[in-house]
């Protein structure tokens, strides 16, 4: 009966690993989660992932450059119709 309770490899020792067992399985799940978070963020700029042109054209947005044979227009701002003006 000794040995069933106390020792290596005892049911003592059995519950004790696999309650180990379970906060480390959480722990992997995780460092999953995370893991896939990091691969969603760092595949976009792999080279056969992303068009080169949309690339291009969203740099140019974003930092304001143009080429040189490219004209900008710039629309008006339409503004709401004022409240009472509304069309039936």
């Amino acid at each position: 009966m000794w040995p069933l309770l106390q020792g290596e490899r005892s049911y003592v020792r059995l519950m004790a690993l696999e309650h180990e067992t379970a906060a480390t399985t959480g722990e992997l799940d995780q460092a999953r989660g995370e893991r896939q978070a990091l691969e969603k963020k760092v595949i976009g700029p792999r080279p056969g992932s992303i068009d080169r042109d949309l690339l291009d054209e969203r740099a140019r947005a974003m930092l304001g450059y143009r080429q040189t044979e490219e004209k900008v227009v710039i629309a008006p701002a339409t503004s709401p119709a004022p409240e009472g003006s509304e069309k039936p």
